[in-house]
């Protein structure tokens, strides 16, 4: 709503796009947000910086009720995993008038789980989000993979 009223808004991009060792494809990932949440949409280049594929809706993902964007996100062969961290916008006004940074703005909701969004590289196959662990924050993805759980 605050976007189209102050004429903000678009699209940012991760921060951390990520190369596919198999294929040399570049996957990143975009967000917007919309609807009292976040839309998140996956997109991906060949080595000569041209779209692989048109975007599909399985390539995107609305996550209800978000404050805060995902900061990364793992990669499969077949798969974006997306972790998201449980937060409310508290302080909004202190935000706008830049007397307090985003960070500072955010409120943790430990009794939440974490949310994980699957959204699948291969068109037809449709996103996936399951709840995880409480008392949960991650901000960079370590390792993700395809396959039976390991551990």
């Amino acid at each position: 709503f605050l976007d189209g009223v102050l004429g903000m808004g678009g699209d940012a991009f991760t921060a951390h796009p990520k190369l596919d060792p198999e294929t040399g494809v570049l996957v990143g990932f975009s967000w917007t947000s919309k609807d009292g949440g976040i839309q998140i949409r996956t997109q991906e280049w060949d080595n000569t910086f041209q779209p692989c594929s048109p975007a599909s809706e399985s390539s995107e993902v609305f996550i209800p009720s978000c404050d805060s964007s995902p900061h990364d996100f793992g990669l499969t062969r077949s798969r974006c995993v997306f972790f998201e961290n449980r937060f409310k916008l508290d302080n909004l006004a202190g935000f706008l008038l830049g007397f307090s940074g985003p960070a500072e703005s955010l409120v943790s909701q430990p009794d939440l789980p974490q949310r994980i969004h699957i959204l699948p590289r291969m068109l037809g196959e449709k996103a996936v989000s399951i709840d995880g662990s409480l008392s949960v924050f991650d901000v960079h993805v370590a390792h993700c993979h395809d396959g039976p759980p390991q551990g």
